[in-house]
């Protein structure tokens, strides 16, 4: 009976541990969307682990933002949306670059 109190203690810590992991990164991901500006300039770039694929690469000014989502002119002209909190949340493959007047993120 002891083992089994202690294996679920240890099951209920490991549970809580994730938790809060996936919780701290999830709010993580969106305060750094939230402090994106209209006017701010962002690149980025997903990099693929496939050798015979090119790496996904983003770039464009911010015109409009709803929530995560935002509006951007690319470097032809063309008028698209993408969600930026994704890119906040995978950090280990997403490299992410916003520039604006103030500083570099």
């Amino acid at each position: 009976m002891k083992n089994w109190i202690v294996t679920f203690i240890i099951v209920v810590i490991i549970v809580f541990a994730f938790s809060g992991i996936m919780f701290f990164q999830e709010i993580r991901a969106t305060v750094k969307s939230n402090n994106v500006k209209v006017g701010d300039t962002f690149m980025i770039k997903a990099n693929s682990r496939n050798p015979y694929d090119e790496n996904y690469l983003i770039k464009g000014k911010i015109i409009d933002k709803c929530g995560s989502y935002v509006l951007y002119v690319n470097e032809k002209g063309d008028t698209l949306s993408t969600n930026i909190r994704d890119a906040f949340l995978f950090p280990q493959t997403i490299e992410i670059k916003i520039t604006n007047d103030e500083n570099t993120n």
